[in-house]
């Protein structure tokens, strides 16, 4: 299959996506950025052009905060559709919009989805995740939020950073996971598998 390149222009929301093709292949489709970027998508089936064609023509023709919650509840909808197995999406900049979009994406997601960080700090975040699990999001997905510091220090000083403070931050927000996640498999109940079910994963 070919592999396309997207041109992107700033958004807000991300999701990524597990589809499953006639032969039973699995693909992962990450669309959407919160930075121009250009992102790479397998071609699994053309409703995923046409579905990105449209979510993004009407984000350029909403206001942004309202766009951010529109889209990622457009995107929840369209893309549980299509089969995803679970959903990367984050939330809007503006705190107050963080309960009423996390509790709509639970409403029309029909699998488990988990919160990105887009680049916010680690104490946003925090307060992000808190407010999403408790709305029905079963968990994070989170890279810059706990390690973007690191990016700019050196030698030693990295070192102890990623020795003792991103384990910590892991932790908490494990905790924070514990405490208000939802469960995923109540969205997505584990099948019987029974060998060799991976070769036609």
């Amino acid at each position: 299959r070919e592999l396309r390149r997207l041109p992107l222009h700033r958004g807000d929301v991300g999701c990524r996506v597990g589809l499953r093709d006639a032969v039973g292949q699995r693909f992962g489709h990450l669309v959407g950025a919160d930075v121009a970027q250009h992102v790479e998508l397998h071609a699994a089936r053309p409703e995923i052009w046409q579905t990105w064609s449209a979510l993004l023509m009407q984000h350029l023709e909403l206001e942004r905060e309202d766009a951010a919650k529109a889209l990622a509840v457009a995107m929840t909808e369209r893309f549980s559709a299509l089969g995803a197995d679970i959903l990367k999406l984050q939330l809007p900049a503006s705190e107050d919009q963080w309960e009423p979009t996390s509790r709509a994406i639970s409403r029309a997601c029909r699998g488990p989805w988990a919160l990105l960080s887009g680049g916010v700090d680690f104490g946003t975040y925090c307060r992000q995740a808190e407010v999403a699990c408790s709305q029905g999001a079963s968990g994070v997905i989170v890279g810059r939020a706990v390690w973007s510091e690191a990016a700019v220090l050196q030698g030693a000083q990295r070192n102890e950073f990623l020795q003792s403070v991103v384990p910590a931050r892991l932790n908490h927000l494990v905790e924070i996971c514990s405490r208000h996640a939802a469960p995923w498999w109540e969205r997505a109940p584990l099948a019987r598998l029974e060998p060799p079910w991976f070769e036609a994963y």
